[in-house]
């Protein structure tokens, strides 16, 4: 403070004595000390704030592996006997069960293609302006009907009407374009998305050339010819029919999503995988450890006495040891315990049991409509972390004081400033005065400006 105060008056003073300067500093030093106790105060809010960042952080890394086990407790797989026909994936959820699958038919995309050009780079008609707008809808009873589908719309002229160049501004649009090198010379392929409703129409404006090369209407006449039609895949699982615009299907089976590859018959069996319980049993007390870990941290540390971090850690606390949390206690007897410190503990000799003896039942503990104890921690975080939260308000507490402290801060600074620039002009004139035999603080009353502001 006294070298930003001492700089500020040296500019405006070039001639400045050593002992006006430590007349000036004995003056405002009372005033410094209320600094000095500022300073202190708005590092220690920094530290403070700093630490509910971290901590914050910590209930984050947490909160993240609770959501992703909450409803993920007891893990399904799904396998095909035919994965050349059909591959498939479970959700955690899934019932377990055998089902018939029988593929009669893939989902397909409509693709046309144009008239033999020769060359890919040479112009198409006269580069006049000219508009290329595809539809993709549905082709019914020699009706077209683009509602509900989509709609791309290119311009073509001088610089793009070539082969290539019409091929390159469709990829450009998002439509499934590319130009096909055969033994007489290139065609334009376009093709359209998957499924029996997204049928292409293709129409053009301007250049007759371009139009003659490209307008196509699958209920009409046209330039382009179809190479393959549109059509949705065409399955059957366990005797029902189902039909899909793409050969993802999550709809046949509840939880399971169906790949298909190839028309054929296969079935698909859904089983639980006991082996991911353990894991997530594992995963949720080495994330509840390293969160416990960074609380007792902070707890001897920057947070030490803080509000939010008691009520943080008396709550987490609460949760685990509680006798209304039913499923820590059967977690317990699959060998999850309270340690030293309050760190959980795993027996794994006892977890594979209790998994053998009832792998549905332990699997119920992370999720169990809303019951489970990774339901229970992602709620309790959410309410701690979220907005309203202990951890926002004693936040935005210290930020408020942070703020109320720089003003402060900043206040007393332009005071003392300008005190000490003055005092120093005062004792600077002075002391020229006292050099030419006069002035302001004569000799003759004996009183100096020290006297004055002392």
């Amino acid at each position: 403070m006294v070298t930003s105060v001492q700089g500020n008056a040296a500019t405006a003073q070039a001639t400045v004595s050593a002992d006006i300067y430590a007349k000036v500093d004995k003056i405002i030093a009372p005033q410094k000390s209320g600094l000095i106790r500022i300073a202190g105060t708005i590092a220690n809010d920094q530290t403070r704030l700093s630490a509910l960042g971290q901590l914050r952080s910590a209930l984050a890394s947490f909160q993240s592996v609770a959501q992703a086990l909450s409803g993920a407790g007891l893990t399904s797989t799904a396998t095909s006997s035919s994965k050349g026909v059909v591959g498939a994936t479970a959700s955690a959820s899934v019932v377990a069960g055998t089902h018939a699958v029988e593929v009669k038919q893939l989902a397909t995309s409509q693709t046309l293609a144009s008239a033999v050009q020769a060359s890919a780079s040479t112009p198409i008609g006269t580069g006049s302006v000219t508009t290329i707008t595809i539809d993709a809808g549905s082709a019914v009873d020699g009706k077209f009907s683009a509602d509900g589908g989509t709609s791309k719309t290119i311009t073509i002229s001088s610089g793009n009407n070539t082969l290539q160049g019409i091929a390159d501004a469709l990829k450009q649009a998002g439509i499934d374009t590319a130009v096909v090198k055969n033994g007489d010379g290139f065609t334009l392929s376009v093709k359209g998305p998957a499924g029996a409703s997204n049928s292409l129409r293709v129409s053009v404006s301007g250049d007759a050339a371009v139009k003659d090369l490209l307008a196509y209407n699958p209920v009409g006449t046209g330039k382009l010819t179809q190479t393959t039609a549109a059509g949705d895949a065409i399955l059957n699982v366990d005797g029902k029919d189902v039909r899909s615009a793409s050969n993802t299907v999550s709809t046949a089976i509840d939880g399971v999503t169906l790949t298909l590859t190839a028309a054929g018959k296969t079935s698909v069996v859904v089983a639980q995988d006991p082996s991911q319980i353990a894991r997530n049993v594992t995963d949720l007390v080495t994330a509840y450890n390293s969160l416990n870990s960074k609380i007792t941290e902070l707890q001897k540390g920057d947070l030490k006495s803080d509000p939010a971090l008691q009520q943080i850690s008396s709550q987490l606390t609460r949760l685990v040891a509680s006798g209304s949390f039913g499923s820590f206690g059967a977690l317990g007897k699959a060998g999850v315990s309270v340690g030293a410190g309050g760190n959980l503990q795993v027996d794994n000799v006892q977890l594979t049991s209790a998994i053998a003896a009832d792998p549905q039942a332990i699997g119920k503990l992370f999720t169990d409509n809303g019951n489970g104890i990774a339901d229970q921690f992602a709620s309790k975080l959410a309410s701690l972390t979220g907005d309203g939260g202990r951890l926002q308000k004693q936040e935005a507490t210290v930020n408020k004081e942070l703020a109320a402290l720089g003003k402060k801060k900043a206040d007393i600074t332009a005071v003392l400033s300008k005190e000490a620039t003055a005092l120093i002009k005062l004792y600077t004139d002075q002391q020229a005065s006292a050099n030419s035999g006069g002035g302001l603080f004569g000799s003759g009353n004996g009183k100096t400006a020290f006297d004055y502001f002392a």
